[in-house]
């Protein structure tokens, strides 16, 4: 059975999405530390300053206290944005590959559009996940996407079974 690797950008972020374990989290947190800081800092800084503005000791806080507010919001985008990257450029490099991947049973082999080809052993694979729009397959920290529009009913059984019987 042979797929093409063409993904959208909903693909791609369900992906993503499958692709995080805890140790994602762990760093997120890690990755972002210095950022968590910072905003622990600006909220101390506002908790002080509503203390202040609301016991009158200075009313002209409250503008203080909205630029702090705003700058907080604008490093939690920064670790949002950081986090989920940008799904879109992904399948676009992607599909700029045009790409194929042949399932057998001894393995994936991939074909890129340049003629450029690879073998993946099944041993090599370590996980497989399977969501609404996409299969991924892992082979260490490298992820491979297979979208299921590009599929048929068919196609989608003897996928699920093949990874079933082959992937640990």
């Amino acid at each position: 059975m042979e797929v093409s690797t063409r993904v959208s950008r909903a693909e791609m972020q369900e992906s993503i999405h499958l692709n995080r374990t805890t140790k994602s989290w762990a760093a997120l947190i890690f990755g972002n530390l210095h950022l968590m800081l910072y905003s622990i800092a600006f909220l101390i800084g506002a908790g002080v300053a509503i203390g202040k503005a609301v016991s009158g000791h200075d009313p002209d806080l409250w503008r203080e206290l909205l630029i702090l507010i705003g700058i907080l919001l604008f490093l939690a985008a920064i670790m949002y944005f950081k986090w989920s990257g940008n799904p879109s450029k992904t399948a676009k490099r992607i599909n700029a590959l045009n790409g194929t991947v042949r399932f057998e049973s001894e393995g994936l082999h991939e074909r890129l559009g340049s003629g450029a080809s690879s073998f993946i052993p099944w041993t090599t694979v370590t996980r497989w996940k399977e969501g609404k729009r996409v299969f991924m397959v892992c082979t260490g920290r490298t992820f491979r996407t297979i979208a299921k529009a590009q599929m048929s009913e068919g196609d989608i059984v003897y996928l699920r079974a093949i990874l079933q019987a082959n992937v640990r």
